[in-house]
């Protein structure tokens, strides 16, 4: 009988000395909705106490870990929710935060309040861009990587070009993939005037928008010029005393100024060079006709190059 009194009274300590109040024994911010705020909106208030010594209360919390909430002794809150607290399908979260005093008779008293915090959609964020070197008369492809365009909540993201930007013959997909095959007149003028193409990226479903821009330039790489001909095969079969025409078009991916001199190298030197008709310095015709003798009777046939 005495062992179960003695515990008694001192579970009847033990509860008194750590109360959950719900009296007015804090004083929090008298204005509606206090406790309802948004993502990276700052909260700083003073909590008092309805105590008559309540210049020798101490206040802490509790539950605040990660939270970024600080609370000195004299009861002074600050707050500011990160943006990462909410997420965008979820949109708001309760938080539940213990409020303490420490009363000068050693007793403690505790108060929950309940803080909603809203999710805030932030616009998406885009970096400086490298340059995209691009090459003459050729399909160029640049995907803009998500190192450099991103939405800082995970939302997804939709480019969107400005027509009134955009060379002619380019274009920006919804996905960020530029194209462009620039004429020799547009490679040649980027030689003296990069391009700064603006663009737009929205993100999704708010909608919420940022610009960038892609910087456009000649390749650095000194690349070899490439020929065209027409018909486009590699092995043409003909008979003595046929004619052989073949057109030729010259183009350089670093621009055709610089295409120096066009020739025609043969494994046979009975083909002579006069074969070779330039009709301009990027457009040139070759028009053969072996004779009966460039075959041999003995031989059936011949693969000159």
């Amino acid at each position: 009988m005495k062992n179960l009194l003695l515990s008694s009274y001192l579970t009847f300590i033990g509860l008194g000395a750590y109360s959950q109040t719900s009296s007015p024994a804090f004083i929090f911010p008298d204005s509606a909705g206090w406790n309802i705020l948004n993502e990276g909106q700052e909260l700083v208030f003073q909590l008092k106490s309805t105590h008559d010594n309540a210049g020798n209360i101490n206040f802490s919390v509790a539950g605040t870990d990660g939270l970024g909430i600080t609370l000195d002794s004299l009861g002074n809150f600050q707050w500011r929710p990160s943006f990462d607290l909410v997420d965008r399908v979820e949109k708001s979260r309760d938080i539940t935060i213990i409020f303490q005093q420490s009363l000068p008779d050693g007793k403690r008293e505790r108060k929950e309040v309940i803080f909603l915090v809203k999710h805030v959609n932030r616009r998406p964020v885009v970096e400086e861009l490298p340059v995209v070197y691009v090459r003459q008369s050729t399909g160029n492809t640049y995907q803009i990587s998500n190192d450099f365009v991103y939405d800082p909540d995970g939302d997804p993201l939709v480019f969107k070009s400005i027509l009134s930007e955009m060379p002619e013959g380019a274009a920006l997909s919804s996905q960020g993939v530029f194209t462009w095959s620039p004429s020799r007149t547009q490679f040649s003028n980027l030689r003296t005037t990069p391009l700064s193409i603006e663009f737009t990226v929205q993100d999704q479903p708010d909608k919420a928008e940022s610009k960038g821009k892609l910087k456009i330039a000649q390749t650095q790489l000194d690349l070899p010029p490439e020929i065209l001909i027409v018909p486009g095969d590699t092995l043409f079969t003909i008979k003595e005393d046929d004619i052989l025409n073949l057109k030729l078009y010259i183009s350089d991916p670093n621009g055709d100024d610089d295409v120096k001199t066009t020739g025609l190298l043969t494994t046979d030197k009975r083909i002579p060079q006069s074969v070779l008709k330039e009709n301009t310095p990027l457009q040139y015709e070759l028009t053969w006709r072996p004779g009966y003798a460039f075959v041999d009777d003995t031989q059936s046939a011949l693969t000159p190059e």
